[in-house]
């Protein structure tokens, strides 16, 4: 148990460091071997410095096995769990917010994975509503559930929230993170080229 909290905080602080999110904005959680039981970071948690002890212990029903903790359980908690439950191929979940990703989030127009992530992720899909955290739990009227729509997604673009990893461990969750947002950040740069291209040879 110790040792994955270690690899989960180490995850996390993974991801701050490659810039994949800020302190405080973020959320991985990790189904365990032990039947019913995951690991999620606390509310608020700082990822520059997470430690082992800002990790929760919780069971299905999304109640902290320790009762004595002062530890606050995320808001999309339930989101979380609902995915496991339904995912039975997915170990680990991470809610980043990646920049080049959040900005591409917030346009219609989408981007082009590069070669390196096509090879990896199977499906991108773009969603659109940013005001229910239980969106994905098949609860709010402008989703539909995820038991029929997201069977083999692995990346979740979140209009104005991010996006969402579900991936077969922690790494590959991370990592999976860390494919899209060097996409996003290619096709940035290509689209800054076009306009550049497009004022030196107007119509």
């Amino acid at each position: 148990m110790q040792q994955s909290k270690e690899l989960l905080t180490k995850i996390a602080r993974r991801s701050y460091e490659r810039n994949l999110t800020t302190t405080i904005r973020g959320v991985i959680s990790m189904r365990l071997p032990e039947a019913g039981l995951y690991l999620i970071t606390s509310a608020e948690t700082s990822f520059q410095d997470i430690k082992s002890t800002d990790v929760c212990l919780i069971d299905e029903m999304g109640t902290l096995v320790d009762k004595s903790t002062s530890l606050i359980l995320p808001s999309e908690t339930k989101y979380h769990l609902k995915s496991y439950q339904v995912r039975p191929d997915i170990h680990a979940i991470a809610h980043l917010y990646p920049p080049y990703v959040s900005a591409y989030a917030l346009k219609n127009p989408s981007f082009n994975l590069t070669d390196t992530a096509r090879s990896t992720i199977k499906e991108v899909l773009k969603v659109r509503c940013a005001e229910c955290i239980s969106r994905f739990c098949g609860l709010c009227d402008c989703r539909t559930d995820i038991r029929t729509s997201y069977t083999g997604v692995d990346v979740l673009l979140l209009k104005e929230d991010g996006l969402v990893t579900l991936g077969i461990s922690l790494e590959n969750a991370l990592d999976l993170a860390d494919l899209v947002e060097k996409s996003s950040r290619e096709a940035l740069v290509h689209d800054v080229w076009k306009g550049v291209e497009h004022l030196d040879n107007p119509a």
